[in-house]
């Protein structure tokens, strides 16, 4: 019965990643939301997203703030006729994603921080627990088969959270016209909780719901009762005598001899030449195991989980950015892995798989950000841009061996209506690193297509706005055994403003 503690395996947290690696989030302003390509930024932005770009900002202070309001709908479909449930599904809800930025420019120094929601940002419910749940309790229906049992039903329900915060400090300077450099550190603190419970499981031998204990503990009481019948004979000074002992002596008839012998091979046990004591030893000894399964099933079906894991971790940022031209922008980010390990903080551990101050490793991968800005003429520029995400070299504890190194890649086109307004589209293809071997209904990860549109507005010389919206659309996937099918989408709005001083 120990599969059954599975219900509370949960792997990672990036189940709750909205944009970007599988377990990095990119989507760390109001203007990515309406491009989706911010690589070769210039703007305030590029704080996180090309830090050595900012040297193109004007001598003085910059702050920039940005939230992000997201809905994520994601669900699991089995085909698993064993199972009570067929679609389990769930809503990730993230109405704060804030992102902060600030940045101070001199001549061709500049020196600038942000906050950003690095990784998760999102919590979320499955009210109905996940196939992996209620696969142990469709095995019970088959273990207890001879018992007449055809069914189960459970109250199971399940909810997380997470939040990978980043603070990240850059440093920027200018070492000609046309190429800059910058070098950075974030610091991430994480944190995932978990809370759920497994309860009331019973079965239905013979139409009637019941605790499948229940059927074991009575098992356990008929066979101690079987034994029992033998303690006169006992009594009687007939322990070392055989059954057929009994019959010969009358104290017992050759059917009930027949139903002692039959009762024990039931359970497995030949008791051909058993002494009487040794029957009833065997008898009660049966009664004991059962009723120590009994207990174990008991315990298994039901329990509570209440935890969490938070851990601290660190990576640094080396970026370039390159202008060849008056009207192309080249930005290069490099982040190396942010080495993460968290540690259990727990209230209650029904499943014994959160045991308090253990330490799991969950890093973060390195990456490397490209991106091309061009600027076609005074009404239209164009922007691409690519990630790659070296997920193998992640230590998970194992599972990163199921992994693939993931990319993405985009265009983004924004059109100037006037001096002061512009608005623009967006395109992002990405690849998941989950493999078909990674792939579970607790951490599956999804190649999707995504769209962004939105405007910017200038409202003085001094005060910019944007306003964007994007959707992801994933592409389903199975799991290796093709009988489980996953899919998600997400709608993101989001707003902006930057300020200079």
């Amino acid at each position: 019965m120990r599969k059954i503690t599975l219900l509370f395996v949960i792997i990672l947290m990036a189940s709750m990643v909205f944009a970007g690696g599988i377990v990095t989030n990119t989507n760390q302003s109001a203007m990515y939301v309406r491009t989706l390509n911010r690589n070769a930024s210039t703007d305030l932005d590029a704080v996180y997203f090309n830090p050595a770009g900012l040297t193109s900002l004007e001598n003085g202070l910059h702050i920039h703030f940005s939230n992000q309001s997201i809905l994520q709908d994601k669900g699991v479909e089995t085909t698993n006729p064993a199972l009570n449930v067929s679609k389990y599904e769930t809503t990730i809800k993230a109405p704060i994603f804030p992102d902060v930025f600030i940045a101070y420019k001199h001549n061709k120094l500049v020196l600038s921080g942000g906050f950003v929601p690095i990784g998760g940002g999102g919590s979320l419910e499955y009210e109905k627990g996940l196939p992996s749940f209620h696969r142990p309790l469709a095995g019970l229906v088959a273990g207890f088969a001879p018992y007449g049992v055809t069914g189960y039903q459970a109250d199971i329900s399940f909810s997380g959270s997470s939040v990978y915060l980043g603070l990240q400090g850059n440093i920027s300077w200018e070492d000609s016209e046309n190429l800059s450099l910058s070098f950075g550190m974030r610091y991430v603190s994480a944190k995932n909780t978990y809370e759920g419970y497994m309860r009331d499981v019973q079965v239905n031998p013979g139409g009637q719901w019941t605790a499948p204990e229940n059927l074991l503990y009575s098992s356990a009481a008929a066979l101690t009762a079987a034994g029992g019948t033998l303690q006169g004979a006992i009594d009687g000074g007939y322990s070392a005598n055989t059954l057929a002992d009994l019959v010969g002596a009358g104290a017992i008839t050759s059917e009930q001899r027949d139903q002692l012998v039959g009762g024990l091979a039931q359970v497995g046990i030949d008791a051909t030449g058993y002494t009487v004591a040794q029957v009833q030893g065997a008898y009660n000894a049966a009664a004991a195991g059962m009723t120590a399964q009994g207990d174990e099933i008991a315990a298994a079906t039901n329990m509570d989980v209440d935890a969490e894991r938070t851990g601290t971790g660190t990576c640094m940022i080396f970026g370039i950015n390159m202008k060849p031209t008056e009207n192309i922008n080249i930005g290069l980010r490099f982040e190396t892995k942010t080495s993460l390990t968290m540690e259990n903080k727990t209230k209650v551990d029904g499943s014994g798989l959160f045991p308090d101050g253990a330490k799991i490793k969950a890093d973060m991968p390195a990456m490397l950000a490209a991106g091309v800005s061009y600027k076609m003429n005074d009404k239209i520029r164009l922007e691409t841009s690519m990630n790659y995400y070296f997920d193998t070299d992640v230590d998970w504890g194992g599972t990163e061996i199921d992994l693939e190194n993931a990319y993405e890649v985009g265009l983004a086109c924004e059109y100037s209506v006037s001096k002061t307004f512009r608005v623009s589209l967006g395109y992002l293809y990405a690849t998941s690193a989950a493999t078909k071997d990674y792939q579970t209904d607790m951490d599956f990860g999804l190649d999707s297509n995504t769209l962004g549109f939105g405007i910017g507005y200038d409202l003085s010389e001094n005060i910019g706005l944007n306003l964007g919206a994007l959707n992801t659309m994933y592409t389903k996937a199975k799991n290796v055994w093709g009988s489980e099918e996953y899919y998600k989408s997400t709608l993101i709005g989001s707003f902006g403003i930057d300020y200079r001083f």
